[in-house]
């Protein structure tokens, strides 16, 4: 059984390399690092160290870009097969289900036709995981809905900001649209084992950093200037590059980032751009 068990993981790493090699990546280098998240990711760790965190947020970055069908990732398009697959989903799923968003807030008719699907599920002892960005605790639906949910045994967490919308079931499957401010371009399907789990740590790390609630406070995220900061920081461009592409100084650029890394408590450049990430700013 040993053996057997051993040579499905082989196959199923070897799945996944092959899946993230038929991607095309934006810079060079990323396969190398996201191939190296298969042998650091085996085990069923509830919260992701930094390196596994950053490779499982470039993972997520390659799956959007996906143009065509690879081993274990399929590209969905057509709507109504999309939403029977999501609905086959929510109801195959039996142990936990994490549905991160991000875009805009839902709108009130999707959140009451998503009701008796998230009460089955609860009904049937899935654990229901939900985060949403911290600035939909400002509208008055979603708020209606995640003190309702909560009351009936949901999980709900909200987070400065969220890198993507994602749905991962039994950490097994995932579901990632291909542009989560336009849902209607389709999503990709993940049964890639490796790379659902992956997924499912992201989603876990960000479902841990967020707050309930009663504790969010939506006007603590990034500002438009940090965000700014962190993506050309973290395109490698020096602070000479940085401070053109952002039109300012570099001495103002270093005011910001040492203003950055108080905010969010890191010691140094390579700590921020892990702390951002768990926070769901990159």
């Amino acid at each position: 059984m040993s053996g057997e068990a051993d040579s499905d993981s082989g196959q199923a790493r070897e799945h996944l390399v092959t899946a993230l090699r038929a991607l095309r990546s934006p810079r060079g280098g990323e396969w190398e690092m996201l191939a190296r998240l298969v042998e650091q990711s085996e085990g069923e760790q509830e919260d992701a160290g930094p390196d596994a965190l950053l490779l499982n947020r470039l993972a997520l970055e390659a799956l959007v870009q996906q143009r065509s069908n690879s081993p274990g990732v399929s590209v969905l398009l057509d709507l109504a097969e999309l939403r029977q697959r999501l609905i086959r989903l929510g109801d195959l799923t039996r142990r936990e289900l994490i549905s991160v968003h991000a875009g805009p807030p839902p709108t009130l008719q999707v959140l009451e036709s998503s009701l008796d699907a998230d009460r089955a599920m609860l009904a049937r002892g899935v654990e229901l995981r939900i985060v949403f960005p911290a600035d939909f605790s400002r509208v008055s639906h979603v708020r209606d809905y995640a003190e309702a949910m909560t009351a009936e045994g949901a999980l709900i967490r909200f987070a400065d900001s969220l890198p993507h919308r994602l749905i991962v079931s039994d950490h097994a499957q995932a579901v990632v649209p291909i542009d989560h401010r336009d849902l209607t371009r389709g999503a990709v399907q993940v049964t890639n084992p490796l790379l659902a789990r992956s997924l499912r740590h992201l989603s876990v790390s960000l479902y841990r950093r967020g707050r309930t609630l009663d504790e969010v406070d939506p006007d603590e995220g990034p500002t438009e200037m940090e965000l700014r900061l962190l993506q050309a920081l973290n395109s490698g461009a020096t602070d000479e590059v940085a401070a053109r592409a952002l039109a300012i100084s570099e001495r103002t650029l270093r005011r910001y980032m040492s203003a950055m890394l108080a905010k969010l408590g890191a010691t140094s450049r390579f700590q921020a751009g892990v702390k951002a990430v768990e926070r769901g700013w990159l």
